[in-house]
């Protein structure tokens, strides 16, 4: 009796199992990059999508005024306490840590997708190149001296790292911390998660001022606001972009953050305020794992299109 073993697979049947292996191939060589990059890079917002809310802190330096003024050099004029460490023109800089990210409902902190310390990881700062164009100074029998100004100018660099100590010891030193715009133990200390350029407008009457501060010589309290555009950064894609509207009402920025809650009288020494806040900004899914989907749907697809065909 002759034996035949079938040798030969249908054409369509034949097609559709090479593609199947392609596919599979594929999937698996772009999980291992996405579960390398994982693995350099642990920090995840668990594929939540929209917008969410930071809470920060940190302190500054910032500088004082005797008088109001109306330009950047009139302002330089009427310095009654410059900020000590500053740069050039510089008046305002400071360093900052990140404690939570978290989903923002209704305009407030909802639940944390990521807070600092998780898998050993931290979000450190330093932002600088505030340059006061205005400031109003008045004095009142009740409130004392108060002082608001608007500046432009100004960058934000955001770094993922594994410790504190660098902060910590930032914190301590103050002022000496910083050589030329680095501040030693924050800039430069593990991987560069965002980069900013403060932009759009603060105060609706100010066009092009990006950020905004009040402050109490009494209290030493007050409040800063501004917005930023991110620039660069190992995570910058994270960040849906131009999706704030400034205080124009008619530009679109990536960052905002308000009602910084200054407070000079419980700031750590050779600082001018201590401060906590909100920065608030909108995310998507990380682009890896979009990635990953996208390949299998258009799989899926090809796999579907040739079944009906046949």
């Amino acid at each position: 009796m002759l034996m035949f073993q079938r040798s030969n697979l249908d054409p369509l049947e034949k097609e559709t199992k090479m593609l199947k292996k392609k596919l599979i191939s594929a999937l698996v060589g772009v999980a291992a990059t996405i579960g390398a990059t994982t693995a350099a890079n642990a920090f995840t917002l668990n594929e939540y999508n929209g917008p969410v809310t930071m809470l920060i802190s940190g302190v500054d330096q910032g500088t004082l005024y005797s008088a109001s003024c109306s330009s950047a050099a009139s302002c330089d004029a009427a310095v009654l306490q410059a900020a000590a460490g500053a740069v050039g023109s510089e008046d305002s800089w400071g360093i900052f840590k990140i404690q939570s990210i978290n989903a923002l409902v209704n305009g407030s902190a909802g639940a944390a997708l990521w807070t600092a310390g998780t898998g050993g990881e931290y979000l450190v700062g330093t932002y600088g190149g505030l340059v006061d164009q205005a400031a109003e100074v008045q004095s009142s029998t009740i409130n004392g001296i108060t002082q608001t100004t608007v500046g432009t100018g100004g960058f934000l660099n955001l770094y993922l790292t594994n410790s504190l100590a660098g902060y910590a010891a930032a914190v301590a030193a103050g002022a000496s911390s910083r050589s030329g715009t680095t501040v030693t133990g924050v800039d430069g200390v593990g991987t560069t998660f965002l980069t900013a350029n403060f932009s759009g407008t603060a105060v609706a009457s100010f066009d092009g001022d990006s950020s905004t501060s009040v402050y109490s010589y009494n209290s030493k309290a007050g409040s800063a606001n501004g917005f930023l555009d991110i620039t660069g950064g190992a995570y910058a894609d994270l960040f849906r972009k131009n999706t704030i509207l400034d205080m124009s009402l008619q530009n679109l920025v990536d960052v905002g953050f308000a009602s910084q809650n200054l407070q000079g009288a419980n700031a750590p020494s050779n600082w001018t305020v201590g401060y906590s806040g909100n920065v608030n900004t909108n995310v998507i899914p990380e682009p890896g794992s979009m990635a990953l989907a996208g390949l299998g749907l258009v799989g899926l697809a090809a796999l579907r299109r040739r079944k009906q065909q046949a």
